[in-house]
């Protein structure tokens, strides 16, 4: 009975294939990334490889724009499995976002993306209201007040992930 829950241990280990997911996979420079495992190994035979050897650490921040690749390796005692993911994750550099807002009568402003480098934009109308658009997008907000507000826009690249980068203007 011993041998054979060894064994099984064994052959349940070395059936364990290499899988993972980033948290997410684009991002502007500097860009942390967090390992999912998926793979059913003991988080103790895991292992890692961003591009400067093999290592434990579940998350990494890649410092340069650029395009790159994970490997994940499970140290099983049978050889082990990995999975190499190429062009996997990538690193953008930050750029400004450009907007135009225009006050207009009746409590109405607009807004005119004039880029479309972010994948997505998150407008914040400072009034507890928020729009996602894409860019090269003229998007008009109603207010119920006159009060002055502070309008936020952030741009992303991957499912609101962490904003690249932001632009805020005050308006009466």
């Amino acid at each position: 009975l011993f041998s054979f829950s060894i064994l099984s241990n064994y052959l349940a280990l070395a059936q364990t294939d290499a899988c993972f997911d980033a948290d997410f996979v684009k991002g502007c420079a500097p860009f942390t990334v967090n390992m999912i495992d998926c793979s059913g190994a003991d988080e103790d035979l895991i292992f890692y490889d961003y591009g400067a050897g093999p290592t434990t650490t579940t998350s990494h921040t890649f410092e340069k724009a650029g395009v790159y690749a994970i490997k994940q390796l499970i140290n099983s005692g049978s050889g082990g499995k990995e999975l190499l993911k190429t062009d996997y994750i990538e690193v953008f550099e930050v750029l400004p976002i450009n907007i135009e807002i225009t006050v207009c009568e009746g409590k109405m402003i607009q807004i005119s993306l004039k880029d479309e480098y972010y994948s997505q934009y998150v407008i914040d109308f400072g009034d507890g209201t928020s729009q996602t658009v894409n860019g090269l997008s003229d998007i008009t907000h109603t207010y119920t007040d006159e009060e002055q507000k502070t309008i936020n826009v952030a741009g992303f690249f991957d499912n609101q992930g962490t904003s690249c980068t932001e632009i805020t203007q005050v308006i009466t």
